[in-house]
């Protein structure tokens, strides 16, 4: 069925296909108003499934998935929990506010061509719809015209098709893996997972001072992590099947006194129906409204805005209902002087469950020469619980919200070649929320710390070649029992290669290193220490002609077992062989 779609392709005229060479990937500064860097791919390496490899690629984000390729996976930033960091696409929410920790499922984003993704740690991480306590990643897909189509086809049992055009895509995938109830029975079954999304990201000039922004997608998506079940599963065909339908607008436009005025509406409406929790089923509706201004004067620029969002749901196997609503009000106040841009960001959200939040964050960049530049940036946050802590039946409304503080002191140095960041952090984290398994509830009972050290740089070393290296050393622990947070390694990195062999062909060699961590066992619940791992992935890209590409990837090219999570054990080396064209 895959291939049928993709073949369609075919009844479209044969067009030019441009492309560039560009450094993958290339670190574009911010704007003085906040503390983000935007990763931008070259036009070729267009396919979704590497959406986690990409993300995984930025300094200090650790990726661990359950599994193999397209499966499940855990993200932290820093130390913080995978619910801590926001995800947009094309400026839509994407954490699921029904999940238990407000995670990002990255196995059911579609799949399709991907322009950019911005990480933003700074003040202006707060005049998003949501605030963070961990950084905020806004991933951008393509807005021309052009015709985008690619399929890829994975050992083992990975597929995936996708079609793009005039800002309108369509993709699915399935994948496999084995998951821990399998390998516990000794059952080596592949579990499906499969996924499909079709959606548009569109931009509309209505007149040379108002512009309309279109973006939304409708998902489903499947996994099943026991198939076969019987004798030796742990049940008789579990699954998760999830819906995600979501629409947003923004009309921009300026005045004589604003430079710009945008006025938002977003709705999303997420059903969850999981029967490995006894047939439960968790479903909201989110419509929210939000109001931008932006004043620039000579020495200050100045965005403030205002978000309501209104909250209504029920879990239909315990019968029980809730409605919230939201009201956040932000303001973001940058300074220039001549070698020092200070910023400051307050931000009030204010709930109907009795909730406030206050949050400042604070940056300041001090320009020591013209390639030297030292920052200096200072987080104090509050994230509210989620829809599901609060009003599941396992739910508790007199949650507080998590304190986060959290500092940061580097340098961005320009050197020949390329661009090195060198930084320390130190992050702080009260009023935790976990699942308390004696009282059945969810409930204030933690507290936890990081400190670490980051390094990333790029470098395009000639035409030819060019490298990407980050590492981070980090010191992640439970502040009440002295005990290291799970899954967060003490040292993590990553180097890259690329070899721009002849005018169409390109190759990569990235090493990756994971250092040895904790984690609960999968079986008996106690801690166990994980231990560390190297992996070796190799890609070369063949430009066929100037509309086809052609691209074979071996991630764990030297078949390393090892688990990433505890129980979920990867399937060794994986092959995938994408084809993929572009016309105008």
């Amino acid at each position: 069925m895959l291939l049928y779609l993709y073949l369609l392709i075919f009844l479209i005229p044969n067009h030019c296909w441009s492309t560039t060479n560009t450094l993958e990937p290339i670190i574009v500064e911010g704007e003085s108003i906040d503390e983000s860097t935007t990763y931008q791919w070259d036009s070729r390496k267009q396919n979704g499934k590497i959406y986690l490899d990409q993300v995984k690629n930025l300094p200090s984000i650790d990726i661990q998935k359950s599994g193999g390729l397209g499966q499940p996976a855990s993200l932290f930033y820093r130390g913080s929990k995978s619910g801590d960091t926001l995800i947009y696409l094309n400026d839509l929410l994407m954490n699921d506010p029904i999940s238990t920790s407000g995670a990002v499922d990255f196995s059911s984003f579609p799949l399709i061509e991907l322009d950019s993704i911005t990480q933003i740690n700074g003040p202006e991480s707060l005049t998003f719809e949501k605030s963070s306590i961990g950084t905020i990643l806004n991933l951008n897909t393509k807005k021309n015209s052009a015709l985008n189509s690619s399929i890829t086809l994975g050992y083992p049992l990975y597929r995936s098709v996708s079609v793009a055009h005039d800002g309108f895509f369509l993709s699915a995938h399935e994948s496999k893996q084995i998951s821990a109830a399998d390998q516990r029975e000794e059952n080596l079954e592949l579990d499906p997972y499969k996924t499909i999304t079709f959606g548009t990201n569109r931009y509309y000039e209505l007149n040379p001072k108002w512009l309309l922004k279109i973006s939304g997608s409708a998902t489903y998506s499947k996994a099943d992590t026991d198939s076969r079940g019987g004798f030796r599963g742990d049940s008789l065909g579990t699954y998760t099947r999830t819906k995600l339908l979501q629409f947003g607008s923004t009309l921009e436009t300026s005045t004589n006194f604003f430079e710009e005025i945008q006025f938002g509406l977003r709705t999303d409406f997420r059903d969850r129906f999981d029967n490995t929790l006894g047939n439960a089923n968790f479903s909201s509706k989110t419509y929210s409204a939000s109001t931008k201004i932006q004043k620039n004067f000579t020495y200050f620029q100045n965005q403030s805005g205002v978000y309501l969002t209104y909250n209504e749901g029920k879990s239909t196997d315990f019968n029980s209902r809730f409605k919230e609503n939201l009201i956040a009000l932000y303001s973001l106040l940058s300074l220039e002087a001549k070698n020092w841009k200070p910023s400051l960001s307050l931000r009030g959200d204010f709930t109907n469950s009795n909730q406030y939040i206050s949050s400042s964050a604070q940056l300041s960049r001090f320009f020591l020469e013209k390639n030297i530049e030292l920052f200096a940036l200072s987080k104090v946050n509050q994230k509210i619980p989620t829809l599901y802590q609060l009003y599941s039946h396992y739910g508790n409304q007199r949650l507080r919200s998590e304190k986060f503080i959290g500092h940061e002191l580097g340098l961005h140095l320009a050197v020949p070649y390329g661009k090195i960041k060198i930084s320390a952090f130190s992050n702080k984290t009260t009023n935790l929320i976990d699942y308390d398994f004696l009282l059945s509830k969810y409930q204030n009972i933690g507290r936890s710390g990081a400190i670490g050290i980051e390094l990333a740089a790029a470098f395009k070393l000639s035409s030819l070649i060019s490298n990407e290296t980050s590492l981070t050393y980090m010191h992640a622990r439970d502040l009440n029992t002295k005990i290291n947070l799970i899954r967060r390694p003490r040292l993590y990195g990553k180097t890259g290669i690329k070899f721009h062999l002849f005018s169409n062909l390109d190759t990569k060699t990235q090493l990756s290193y994971q250092g040895s961590r904790t984690d609960y066992h999968s079986t008996l619940f106690t801690i166990q220490k994980m231990p560390s791992y190297i992996t070796l992935d190799q890609s070369a890209n063949w430009r066929l002609s100037p509309n086809w590409r052609l691209e074979l990837e071996t991630k764990n090219l030297l078949n390393r077992k090892y688990q990433e999570i505890s129980g979920y054990g990867t399937l060794g080396r994986s092959v995938l062989l994408t084809l993929e064209s572009r016309f105008l």
